[in-house]
């Protein structure tokens, strides 16, 4: 799928997905692709970044608050996960990033024009879009989309963002 069939291609997969009955979807789940950014601060994520060689791009949290760290979850996996996979190039990839010396660190990948035309598709055929595992700044990039969308009101129970 590129920015000239998506159109099309997410028109026709909504469609089918709503006449089968869905009405909620997490578009962004575990892996930063085509629609943006997935939260990568738990080290489950970070782990499954890693073993689909999704190569992720971080920045400080500090000026957000925001106290996770992709190294202490480094630390973690070293006494939970395979040694293996943790041999395997994932030390050095936090540490490249800066992981050993951040405080906090979260993905830097925004959300992708596609993800923006498959946020208005979906706010217009009024799915639940679920932004519980979205990056921290596709999130942001998601909210905007939704205050234009839909003049600023919606909500979130557990979040999933409905219009009111």
């Amino acid at each position: 799928m590129n920015d000239v069939n998506a159109d099309q291609f997410l028109e026709n997969k909504l469609n089918e997905y709503y006449i089968d009955g869905v009405r909620q979807i997490t578009p962004i789940h575990y892996i930063t692709g085509v629609f943006g950014g997935a939260a990568v601060f738990r080290g489950e994520l970070a782990a499954n970044q890693f073993t689909f060689n999704n190569n992720v791009s971080v920045r400080s949290g500090l000026s957000n608050r925001i106290p996770y760290s992709l190294f202490s979850d480094y630390t973690t996996l070293l006494f939970a996960s395979n040694p293996l996979l943790t041999k395997a190039g994932y030390e050095q990839r936090i540490l490249k990033q800066g992981g050993g010396t951040e405080l906090s660190t979260i993905n830097a990948a925004r959300m992708t024009s596609i993800g923006v035309k498959l946020i208005n598709k979906m706010m217009t055929k009024g799915f639940i879009i679920d932004s519980e595992h979205m990056g921290y700044d596709t999130k942001d990039d998601f909210f905007s989309c939704g205050h234009k969308k839909l003049s600023g009101d919606f909500f979130s129970y557990r979040s999933s963002w409905i219009e009111l």
